[in-house]
């Protein structure tokens, strides 16, 4: 039979594996969505503010 600190220590041992699942699918989401905007999106503001990244990825934009 476990104790309770045992058990406690079993619940919140779950409970960061999964908070590190979730900010690990937020900064995926997060990066795809950058590549996106650097590299395909035609909008002149868009454009304008990350000129230089589009040219650093490889992305021609001229």
């Amino acid at each position: 039979m476990k104790t309770i600190a045992e058990k406690d220590w079993a619940v919140k041992g779950a409970g960061i594996a999964s908070f590190h699942y979730f900010f690990m699918a937020i900064s995926i989401a997060t990066a795809i969505a950058g590549i996106y905007f650097i590299g395909f999106e035609q909008a002149p503001i868009a454009h304008d503010t990350f000129h230089d990244l589009r040219h650093a990825f490889g992305f021609p934009c001229h």
